[in-house]
């Protein structure tokens, strides 16, 4: 591939990225964000501030229609045992837009919907490092095994 092909393709990759998500859209898909802060020493303003760039850029970037977010977990903890004690309580006090919910909020709803979700995050690293963790997050079998799940 020449300089200037090079140069064009990452030119025009986020029109192109928008096309695809576009697509998912019109094909029935929901599709929403992802965004998990590590555990830090921010103050309340500062965390809210950081979250809400995460969730904004989540929107307008990659076209989400809302974003769940993990305030404080490492990338390499268990997704199923994220943001277990009053999390959603503490975002709704952040007073977050397009926040959706925490990561349990985001199992909950994986767990009761047989729609086609598209989940969007930044990086690998914002979901998991850990490889298994994400593809038993994607498995519908895996999925249906969530406590939340009422069949």
């Amino acid at each position: 591939m020449k300089a200037d092909d090079r140069a064009q393709n990452i030119g025009n990759y986020q029109t192109r990225f928008e096309r695809f998500v576009k697509g998912l859209k019109m094909d029935g898909f929901e599709v929403f964000g992802y965004a998990r802060k590590s555990p830090h020493k921010l103050s309340s303003e500062a965390l809210k501030k950081n979250l809400q760039n995460m969730i904004t850029c989540l929107r307008h970037r990659s076209l989400v229609e809302a974003v769940y977010v993990s305030p404080n977990s490492l990338a390499k903890s268990p997704i199923v045992s994220r943001d277990m004690s009053n999390t959603d309580e503490e975002l709704v006090q952040m007073e977050l837009d397009n926040c959706a919910g925490s990561t349990q909020t985001l199992l909950a709803y994986l767990s009761s919907t047989e729609k086609k979700v598209c989940l969007i995050i930044v990086d690998y690293a914002a979901l998991s490092t850990k490889s298994a963790d994400v593809l038993a997050l994607v498995n519908f079998d895996y999925r249906k095994g969530f406590p939340h799940r009422s069949i």
